[in-house]
């Protein structure tokens, strides 16, 4: 379909459309995720509420206006209102913790995150999918074709504008700016879509034109400004009553310092990390001192993260220690201590035994390199994607080829000596389990509110005595300075071992793994059980009975295709193959983006690229199926059907494609992030060229533009919604990739049946008339 001179403006609004979606998306989710702690499994919930909230625009303004002289204004009020909305939502964002009264690294639940982050997110989206049907009545009035061709074309340059969002964002967070900034220049292009539409009043003159845009200029420029002290005003709101005295923003995370009574308080993502001058002396002292008494000679010692404020110095009072390798993950966290410095940490990182390792530490310890007598993991709690991937099997192998066969692996996981709840059970179960099949000896020293764990090859751990430690103590000169005979004979007492086989020999044994992050899902639990008892018990049943859920969810799958109303819609199943389309798209990059958390690192270096990559597979799949459904009409059918065999073949195939690419990423960092990159833009190819093919059949049948693409993309994105909210809460933690897939197998599975149902006949007699 050729283009028309007065559709470029239309497809240049779509394309701003398509960008404006995708940064407000994605920076309502960053600041979101300073507020859930940086929980990336809560990416899904937070997707599929936007995914709701616009599937109800989409359809609210699928017929509506109806009348063409009235399309322009409706147009016109949304876009005006989305640029508007979109720094309030940011602004709200950083106020629900002081609304709901939630303290400072309170844990966030799956109930909160899904209210929360849909009163947030729901103006925003609604008013970007009522955008859409506007959108293809305004490119429908000048075209030439169908309907379905030119929703088809829509969703294509909607798609291109994404892409190039996308793009952008990975540069903006790159270099470190704040998310108002990029809003005000989104506004400023918004602004130009409605000053240089043909038939406005700006438009029909040079002049009105040029002195528009220049105040549109000056308006970036005073907005530029006024983002800088809405995003001030906004964090002192957010973190009150902590005096904020600094903030700064990394592609691994947002940094806020605060003032707690007077000590730095390092904050990332919501979640309090570090803090000096005065640490937690206990744990410190008993986290740093036992594993290294145990051990005869600690030569050469690792540390991945959480090191700087009290660690690193407890270990370098061990004259025998001669390297410690400190590996933390964001550079920023250096720049920041450099910025806040104390007593404390200038003499823990400018101690000349200590090498300093700007990586990721999971990457670090893949490597070749020399081996380590002790390695501490830092991480005290799988409470995020990013730190799960510190308590997994493959993590825990890994860290058995790093270390000598009697060296020591030394971590934690949150205890309790009052009750061992089920919950806190399974996850120490999940964790230990994970231990002790990858490395073999396992000692656990029970504490309240912290049990310390250590592993070795094998070191017989079980024998160690405090007799043992006091000698080593005394042997290097740290008897008089170390205030630990007490706690060492608090952790060792013998009663420990008994109470611990008693409390644990009957739960369940599951381990820890990359593709099922079973650990994370305890923890939130455990959580939960705490702040939000209702809220746990569902997180149980879910865990009780994943099975029974996962057959029931297939029975009603296949009641599906005989329930829909064959008499009351025509062809109901083009909604069904869209709508489980949106399904298995949301969950496939869900399965990738969590992957590639899982073996890489912080995904939020690479989101963007990700979404990118996706979008591009998705637009690149739409642009050649509008092409073919516009030159083989007859054959709109064949590819439907092909579309769903290639979704459902992939779905098959991915866990063998993701496992590989872990594999890969221990080899080669480079050649891994190319292939997830891969991975996700078939995914979105895939997932891009149903939508196109079910337009131009709706459109075929004289359907409406903008009722085609109210109606296509609410199947779509309802989908969509389904897939982030079931699959963040428990089938990807619970079922993991396996399940997951073999899930989305049945469903393509059903789609590809409920098309030969009811739409068959209808494509056969096409076929007839045209060869006819």
């Amino acid at each position: 379909m050729a283009i028309r001179r007065s559709q470029w403006w239309v497809i240049y609004a779509t394309l701003v459309l398509g960008a404006g979606g995708i940064v407000g998306q994605v920076l309502l989710w960053r600041e979101l995720l300073a507020i859930y702690q940086g929980n990336e499994l809560f990416t899904g919930i937070v997707l599929a509420n936007w995914l709701l909230a616009e599937a109800v625009g989409a359809y609210c303004f699928s017929k509506w206006p109806r009348a063409p002289s009235r399309t322009f204004p409706v147009f016109a009020v949304l876009l005006c209102l989305f640029a508007v909305y979109l720094p309030a939502a940011m602004v709200c964002t950083r106020l629900i913790r002081s609304w709901v009264s939630v303290a400072l690294g309170q844990p966030i639940g799956p109930g909160f995150v899904l209210l929360s982050s849909l009163c947030v997110l729901a103006p925003v989206s609604f008013l970007h999918g009522a955008l859409f049907p506007v959108t293809g009545r305004l490119y429908r009035d000048d075209a030439a074709g169908t309907s379905g061709a030119a929703v088809g074309a829509l969703y294509v340059w909607e798609s291109v504008g994404t892409l190039s969002g996308a793009v952008i964002l990975v540069f903006y967070f790159l270099a470190g700016g704040h998310g108002f900034r990029l809003v005000a220049c989104l506004w400023a292009v918004t602004m130009i879509v409605l000053v240089w539409r043909r038939g406005t009043l700006c438009y029909r003159s040079l002049t009105w034109r040029v002195i528009t845009s220049g105040v549109v200029c000056i308006l970036l420029v005073a907005l530029l400004a006024g983002g800088d002290r809405l995003h001030t005003w906004s964090q002192d709101r957010q973190y009150a009553p902590y005096p904020v005295l600094g903030s700064a923003s990394s592609p691994y995370g947002l940094w806020t310092i605060l003032d707690s009574d007077g000590q730095y308080l390092f904050v990332v993502d919501g979640q309090p990390t570090y803090m000096t001058p005065v640490p937690d002396r206990v744990w410190v002292e008993e986290f740093a001192h036992l594993p290294l008494l145990l051990h005869e000679r600690p030569l050469r010692v690792c540390v991945i993260g959480g090191g700087v404020g009290g660690l690193l110095y407890e270990i370098l009072r061990h004259p025998v220690v001669e390297v410690i390798d400190y590996v933390e993950l964001d550079p920023k966290l250096f720049e920041l201590f450099d910025l806040f410095s104390t007593d404390l940490t200038d003499s823990e990182l400018g101690d000349p035994r200590v090498r300093i390792h700007a990586r990721d530490g999971r990457q670090f310890l893949q490597e070749p390199g020399p081996a380590y007598d002790v390695i501490w993991i830092g991480a005290s709690e799988p409470d995020t994607l990013h730190a799960n991937r510190y308590f997994t099997q493959e993590f825990f192998q890994a860290l058995r080829r790093r270390v000598h066969a009697d060296g020591l692996i030394v971590g934690s996981v949150p205890g309790s000596l009052m009750h061992a709840s089920v919950d806190l059970q399974h996850l120490q179960s999940s964790v230990f389990a994970s231990l002790q099949r990858a490395i073999g000896n396992l000692r656990v020293l029970p504490g309240d509110g912290r049990f310390l764990f250590m592993a070795s090859p094998e070191r017989d751990l079980a024998g160690a005595t405090l007799d043992d430690l006091m000698q080593q103590l005394l042997s290097r000169g740290l008897a008089e300075t170390v205030g630990m005979p007490w706690h060492m004979e608090q952790r060792l007492h013998s009663g420990w071992l008994g109470w611990f086989d008693a409390e644990y020999r009957d739960v369940p044994i599951r381990a820890n793994r990359d593709l099922r992050p079973l650990a994370l899902f305890h923890v939130l639990s455990y959580y939960q059980s705490v702040h939000a008892p209702w809220s746990a018990a569902i997180m149980r049943g879910l865990q009780r009975y994943a099975g029974i859920i996962f057959a029931a969810i297939l029975l009603a799958l296949l009641l599906i295709p005989w329930l829909l109303p064959q008499r009351r819609s025509r062809n109901p199943g083009v909604y069904f193959q869209v709508g489980s389309t949106g399904f298995a798209g949301m969950l496939l990059d869900l399965l990738v983006i969590f992957a590639f958390q899982s073996a890489l690192g912080s995904v939020h270096v690479w989101i963007g690229m990700l979404m990118a990559v996706f979008m591009a597979g998705a637009a690149l799949a739409a642009m050649v199926s509008t092409r073919w459904a516009q030159s083989h009409g007859a054959r709109i059918g064949d590819g439907l059907r092909l579309s769903d065999i290639a979704m459902c073949g992939f779905c098959g195939l991915l866990p063998v494609f993701l496992l590989a690419a872990v594999y890969m990423a221990s080899v080669t960092r480079a050649g891994a992030i190319v292939f997830f990159l891969s991975i996700n833009f078939v995914a979105g190819g895939l997932t891009g060229m149903l939508f196109p093919l079910a337009a131009a059949w709706r459109g075929a049948r004289g359907d409406d533009a903008g009722r085609t693409a109210g109606y296509l993309q609410t199947s779509d994105l309802v989908g969509g919604w389904t897939a982030g909210l079931v699959g963040a809460t428990f089938m990807l933690p619970l079922w993991g990739v396996y399940g997951t897939c073999a899930l989305l197998v049945v469903i393509k599975g059903l789609s590809l049946f409920t098309h030969k149902l009811y739409c068959n006949e209808d494509y056969n007699a096409e076929r007839t008339d045209e060869e006819g």
